[in-house]
């Protein structure tokens, strides 16, 4: 069954008195407990092509079905409330708040979707345990390292059981071996089916995919699967 299913999305942004298309006629299905890389050069319409299927903007036209609701017409509110609860985000900076534990940074979606205290606490601890960090729940971002920040970020997008967990350049700020242990926790919850996309412009991170989908002038330039061994 597809997650997603995209069909004929267009985005225009007007510039003064130009016009720029930054996807001209994207189609594409994710099927549920899909491992998707999204690649694309500077310019080519890959974050654009997020942020419609994240939930965080509206195609110009076309259509966008998530778990067969089509959201390619919703705006604002309901947009915001689909995206709650249906996707997780990760970015490269984390985007922690530094004051918080990482319990209280964890619980943040719970306490917008108005879920109780004793819930937000479980919940927030599962989250936490789920990405290795049962013993930091308490320390602060500033008494993490980045690796352990980026779990702490991706136990947020975890909270809500999202359908889709995206996850923007997640490794970008990390070190080598920092960004390789994070990849494997994207492996590890691919195993248990999540639904991950990655948008990256790193090779090796797209390798790591089942499935690379590749966007130049906002166009699908190719889309390949990785065999089956």
């Amino acid at each position: 069954m597809n997650v997603i299913d995209v069909k004929n999305i267009t985005k225009h942004y007007l510039l003064g008195t130009q016009t720029v298309e930054a996807l001209r006629g994207v189609s594409f299905g994710i099927e549920q407990g899909e491992f998707i890389a999204i690649m694309g050069p500077s310019g080519s319409g890959k974050s654009t092509l997020m942020n419609i299927i994240g939930c965080l903007d509206s195609p110009t036209d076309g259509t966008y079905h998530l778990n067969n609701q089509e959201v390619s017409t919703l705006e604002g509110d309901e947009l915001a409330g689909i995206r709650n609860k249906e996707i997780g985000f990760v970015f490269q900076n984390f985007h922690l708040l530094a004051r918080n534990s990482a319990l209280d940074n964890v619980m943040l979606p719970l306490k917008y979707a108005g879920v109780d205290k004793a819930d937000q606490l479980k919940r927030g601890k599962d989250a936490l345990s789920q990405v290795g960090l049962d013993s930091r729940m308490d320390h602060q971002p500033s008494e993490l390292s980045g690796g352990q920040q980026q779990r702490v970020a991706i136990a947020r997008a975890l909270v809500n059981n999202p359908s889709i967990l995206f996850a923007d350049e997640p490794t970008g700020n990390l070190d080598s071996q920092t960004g390789h242990d994070v990849m494997q926790l994207f492996h590890n919850l691919h195993q248990q089916g999540q639904t991950i996309i990655l948008i990256t412009h790193e090779n090796e991170v797209a390798a790591e995919a089942q499935r690379t989908i590749f966007i130049k002038d906002g166009l699908i330039e190719s889309d390949i699967r990785k065999e089956k061994l």
